[in-house]
């Protein structure tokens, strides 16, 4: 069992479970927590890969950055493998969050998420966007490794090679940071001002080892009426575990013993 808590404001803690919703395509599926956009499980065939991924903001680069926990929930559609949110700090901007999940067959599954940030101003609007993400891969934290593949892209592989994630990001961050849970959430959300560690085109082939978690920034400035969107695309592989599949070879083995003694 994973004890851990993400460190996010509390108010997105204790909304967690009462505002999850649930998407979902043939074996995979995934809960949403409505409150703050952020993921709080993915599943392929009944087994959870995700411990947490979020979304954060911050209009100050003196700031701490904050979950769209503490914006407006106006709007939230969801059915089948689809969410999107909307919410809004009035008068200010307008953030659009949309999920959608496909089960791609092979024990594989995609998750694509796109968040957009619209000025609702006339005045210049500087905005820094956060994506952390924290995968316990085959449901277990540790014993993971995390590459930087590229500058707009990383892949987290489990112990034994059991399961793989690959992340892609459509607009290449200003920033990245790789690390050990608690950082780099614990930074972003605890030192005012924080910077990702790591420059964009840096780092490229770094890896670390363990209870690993990653994140991205991006740094912008809005005119009035103007927006922002970024893209993610995360796809997600589980193979059997050798007993299962050696369980699968008896069960095959067997039913052609069943159609020789048949003929």
């Amino acid at each position: 069992m994973n004890l851990r808590s993400p460190l996010v404001p509390a108010l997105a803690l204790t909304t967690a479970f009462a505002s999850a919703q649930l998407i979902s395509d043939s074996a995979s599926s995934a809960f949403i927590n409505a409150a703050d956009g952020s993921v709080q499980s993915w599943e392929i065939d009944g087994t959870n890969q995700a411990f947490y991924g979020s979304w954060l903001f911050r209009t100050s680069p003196t700031a701490i950055a904050s979950s769209l926990s503490g914006l407006t929930l106006a709007s939230s559609t969801v059915g089948g493998n689809t969410a999107t949110y909307t919410y809004v700090s009035s008068g200010a901007f307008e953030i659009k969050l949309s999920f959608l999940l496909t089960d791609v067959g092979a024990n594989s599954s995609g998750l694509a998420e796109n968040i957009s940030v619209k000025n609702l101003g006339t005045a210049p609007l500087a905005f820094e966007l956060f994506k952390y993400d924290d995968f316990d891969l085959n449901a277990s934290a540790g014993g993971d490794t995390l590459t930087r593949d590229s500058a707009s892209g990383f892949s987290q592989v489990s112990e034994g090679s059991i399961a793989r994630v690959d992340h892609s990001l459509a607009r290449r961050p200003d920033r990245t940071q790789i690390g050990n849970f608690p950082s780099p959430i614990g930074e972003i959300t605890g030192i005012a001002g924080y910077n990702l560690n790591t420059p964009a085109g840096s780092g490229i082939g770094e890896t670390v080892t363990g209870d690993v978690s990653y994140a991205s920034q991006w740094s912008f400035s809005l005119a009035g009426g103007a927006s922002r969107a970024i893209g993610s695309t995360k796809t997600l592989e589980v193979v059997p575990e050798p007993a299962s599949m050696a369980v699968l070879g008896l069960g095959l083995a067997a039913l052609k013993r069943r159609r020789r003694s048949s003929k």
